[in-house]
This record gives structure tokens, sequence and C-alpha cells, in this order.
């Protein structure tokens, strides 16, 4: 467990979406303008953390007794390498301590954003629901060559709005000149990754100028300015932009994703389900096909992998239109109890679903 620590104290745990930079406020008297985008991130984490410390994670959860008087009841959230003397780096565990009831409670550093102990105790020393993370990240704006048009800008991981399954940030460059507004504007000027850092120390109430959960994401950091940090390695850092085209996953920012990526990964997908005999259910009238657990019927999507391994979200009415231009057919998703199929529409259902979108 202490070797999982110094695994999660070099690595960053979340995986962080970028977006289109958008032109925000003008500046008349400086000629400048304000640029925004949003940062996205939700429940997925980084492959590397999910296979390492998220199956020792389950395992101790699942073998926890009460008698285990050495060890942390909710790991990895406290850590079971605190020296309890205001030493915050214990040979490579990066740790961050917090007063809860007066006693300086040490957390693992990469884990302290999801503790289950924040926000519960009345005498917790940061305010309620603080909902900040100890990931800062550090952004530029560069042109197609990669070189920097803008300076970086830091951005603190934290939950400022919620939008669907994603809690949403926003990240801003101020002062931007016209020159580089043109290349922005033109798409030829994009915002970069530069830097992931894990922050750890001891919190001070006093730098903490975090007011309330709406607050600016400046008051937001505010508490991480006399913190140590550390560099993570950006080769393993989860951040995608959207307009990498390597970084095929950001395009949840966009409509949806080309049609390159979605009708391999569609027809492959339906292949597989299809091929499995046990997967085949009939009826009187049709065939049902039932859907397996790629299929998220909490969001009503499809997380389908590709040869990499790499998961796409594909909504299903977006699957659907897929499946109909490589069938020519047209189908639908239903739940049958606690069971969800897919199988072909009638002649008499897609008339009457042509008669309701004319309506």
């Amino acid at each position: 467990m202490i070797d999982a620590e110094k695994l999660g104290s070099s690595i960053c745990k979340y995986e962080v979406h970028l977006g289109k930079l958008e032109r925000g406020d003008l500046n008349y008297e400086t000629k400048t303008a304000t640029y925004k985008t949003k940062g996205q991130f939700g429940r997925e984490v980084s492959d590397r953390y999910k296979n390492t410390i998220g199956v020792i994670e389950v395992g101790y959860e699942a073998a926890y007794k009460s008698d285990w008087k050495d060890l942390p009841r909710y790991w990895p959230y406290y850590s079971v390498n605190s020296a309890k003397n205001e030493v915050y780096d214990v040979a490579g565990v990066k740790l961050f301590g917090v007063k809860i009831g007066g006693i300086t409670r040490y957390f693992n550093a990469f884990a302290f954003f999801d503790s289950p102990i924040v926000g519960r105790n009345a005498p917790y020393e940061m305010p309620n629901e603080t909902d900040r993370s100890l990931y800062d990240y550090e952004f530029n704006i560069v042109d197609e060559n990669g070189k920097e048009l803008v300076k970086g800008k830091r951005w603190l991981l934290h939950r400022l709005r919620y939008t669907n399954d994603y809690y949403e940030g926003e990240i801003s460059f101020d002062g931007i000149i016209p020159d580089i507004m043109d290349l922005i504007d033109n798409g030829k000027a994009f915002i970069n990754p530069v830097a992931v850092y894990l922050k750890y120390g001891k919190y001070n109430r006093d730098d903490d100028g975090w007011t309330k959960r709406t607050a600016g994401d400046e008051e937001a950091r505010s508490f991480v300015k006399n913190l140590s940090e550390i560099q993570l390695d950006m080769s393993k850092a989860m951040i995608y932009c959207w307009n990498k085209t390597e970084d095929l996953k950001a395009s949840r920012f966009a409509e949806a994703y080309s049609e390159d990526v979605e009708i391999p990964l569609v027809k492959s997908y339906f292949e597989k389900i299809s091929a499995h005999t046990e997967t085949m259910i009939l009826d009187d009238r049709f065939t049902l096909i039932k859907l397996d657990s790629s299929y998220d019927r909490d969001y009503d999507r499809f997380n389908l992998k590709d040869e990499a391994e790499r998961t796409f979200e594909i909504s299903s009415d977006a699957f659907l239109k897929v499946l109909e231009k490589i069938t020519n057919q047209k189908y639908l998703i239903y739940r049958d109890f606690d069971c969800y199929l897919i199988r072909e529409m009638t002649s008499e259902e897609i008339s009457a679903s042509k008669k309701s979108k004319r309506r």
C-alpha cells in the first residue's frame, strides 16, 4: 500500500477535457480581449490509476476489519504512511494535512479530492463543500507549429459547476492582442496543456479566500498558494484538447464523433452482439438482440472501445443513426424488465415516426 501511495503521488488521477477557445469580454481601451474555454472532468480516472490503486482500494475496502488499529478505515484517502509530525513528503508520498476536531489528519494528496471524510465533520477546518483538488494544471495558447503565443495560466481542478455527469470549470486568458485574436478566431491558435502539478503540505485557513461554492477560479485556488508542489509526468496525464486529432475522446465537446470514428465502432459492436447466440431472443415478430454492459442505461449512451482500448462515448441517438447507415434499417432500443434490447422497427413504426417529426 505504501508503494501504491508513491505511485499515486507521481501520476495524474483524473481525465480532463478542454473545449474550444471562445471570445469573451473586449477591452476597448487596451484593444485586447479575454478568451475562455471549458475545463470538464467527470467520473473517469486514468487507466493506470484504475488498474493499480483502484484495484487495491476495492480489495482493501472488502477486507477491512474494525480491529485493524494501525490502518486507516478510509484508504487511500487517509495515508498509511503518515508520520503525524507535520512531515508532508514521506519517501515520495505527498500528504495534505488538515485539522479535524483539533487533530491534524494526513490525507494522500492525490486522493483528497474524492475523500468521503471531507464535508462530513462539523469541526472540519476547511470551509464546507470545499470541492477542491490538489491538482494544478498549466495551459498556454500556441499556434499551429506549437509556438507559444500566450504564456501559461494555472487552473486548479475543482467542482465549480455541474453539467450532466461532468463537473465544469472555466479557464480564461486575458489581454489577448488583435493579431492573436485573429489566429484563434480562424482556428490557427489553440489552448495547449503545459504541465500538471500535485500540491501538498499543510492547509492554512488564512490563505484561503474561498467563501462559497460559486466563487471564481482565483478564489478557489487561493489556499494552494503557499503549498509545495511536484510536477507530474505529462506523458501519463489524461488531458484531451478539442483541436488535437489524436485526442478523439475530446470530441464530446462537439455534437458527435466524425463518421470515420463512429462507423467502425458501431459496426464492430453490433456484429459482436449479433454473433453471440445467447444474446438472441426470438418472439413471434422480431429478432431481439440483448445489449451488453457497453450500453449505459443511466445516461442512454454506449461506451465503445477501439482496437487501442480507448473508450468512446456515443449517444444512443447517434448510435442508431450510424446503425441505420450501416444496415439500411431503422432500429430502436427498449427495456424488457431488467434487460435492454435492440430490434428493427416495423414499417408502421417508421411511418408513425415520420409523421411525428412533421408535426
